[in-house]
């Protein structure tokens, strides 16, 4: 699995996040994945699944502009509902407004829509997923 740009800003910029850590880091890996979770994954900690759903580069008369418009899926998984609830909420109360992607620190992260989900093929109990929709403008040229 590979990251698209967008999904390796986001990341990126997870990783450093000290709260995240706390939510995702288990063992030596930072559990925050591009479209699903890895064959095997063993819920040891939170994780963050990213998707990215669609794609608009806007043109002008002199061409396309550097701003991208992507619709991401944020899926923010874990064993205990609350976990998955309390995750999701700094993301969208700390993170995702305090985080950029258009130019130089310009919150341009606008949520469509929030919706809660078990995910049963995880046994022996089924995952709490909490998914978070987006609409990220995104420099191209950064």
């Amino acid at each position: 699995m590979s990251f698209t740009p967008l999904q390796a800003k986001l990341f990126n910029a997870a990783k450093v996040d000290t709260t995240l850590q706390g939510y995702l880091q288990q063992s030596a890996v930072f559990c925050w994945f591009p479209i699903q979770l890895p064959k095997g994954f063993i819920y040891r900690s939170s994780c963050v699944v990213t998707r990215q759903v669609s794609d608009v580069l806007p043109y002008v008369q002199s061409g396309p502009l550097a701003l991208d418009g992507v619709m991401m899926q944020i899926e923010c998984r874990d064993l205990d509902s609350l976990v998955a609830q309390a995750l999701a909420n700094y993301l969208v109360t700390v993170w995702f407004p305090s985080n950029g992607f258009a130019t130089g620190g310009a919150a341009a992260n606008f949520k469509l829509s929030q919706q809660s989900s078990l995910d049963y093929e995880v046994q022996p109990q089924p995952a709490w997923v909490e998914i978070l929709t987006y609409r990220i403008f995104n420099n191209v040229n950064t």
